[in-house]
């Protein structure tokens, strides 16, 4: 599986553009990590039950909270990926699985190249900053800054294609 899409073209239409990103190996590594260890923590839990703990409610609980969000977190660490759109319509910036942003063209302020530093924003990932400021960023590099009218915020994504991206809006946007 390539690391990213190439850009849509349909049958002489509108450009569009579509991108995405998966989570870097070391990323994708450290989610199975989590992962196994928080199945080791239940296969105790299921094996050992309560004489694990020395029948001490409080620590079979804890343990049983902390398995299950280790294992969400681990999941959302290994299937985490970065989407970005651009169609007729609207651009769609996500981190999937748990986030997505459908931004209507004539909301658009300003649809620019910009260079990310992931220190700007405190990480990697689906990130928020001061400023209703978001990155979305597994590294740092060039990418696109996408500001909208209704609320002043602004978007930064990291893409290797962002001249593609600002053609395809260009062609797209007919507001």
């Amino acid at each position: 599986m390539d690391m990213f899409q190439q850009p849509n073209q349909r049958d002489n239409g509108p450009q569009t553009f579509s991108e995405t990103t998966l989570a870097r190996p070391w990323m994708r590594a450290i989610g199975v990590l989590i992962v196994v260890a928080a199945l080791v923590i239940a296969a105790v839990l299921v094996f050992r039950g309560a004489s694990a703990f020395h029948r001490q409610i409080f620590p079979l609980v804890a343990a049983s909270i902390s398995a299950a969000i280790g294992l969400v977190i681990g999941i959302v660490g290994i299937l985490s990926r970065i989407t970005f759109d651009v169609d007729a319509r609207q651009v769609t910036l996500g981190f999937w699985p748990l986030w997505r942003k459908k931004i209507p063209h004539d909301d658009i302020a300003q649809f620019t190249t910009a260079d990310l530093n992931p220190a700007r924003f405190g990480g990697l990932g689906l990130r928020r900053a001061p400023d209703r400021t978001w990155g979305l960023l597994f590294t740092g590099g060039p990418g696109l800054s996408v500001s909208k009218k209704s609320d002043g915020s602004t978007f930064y994504i990291r893409t290797d294609r962002a001249e593609e991206a600002i053609a395809a809006f260009r062609g797209t946007n007919t507001a």
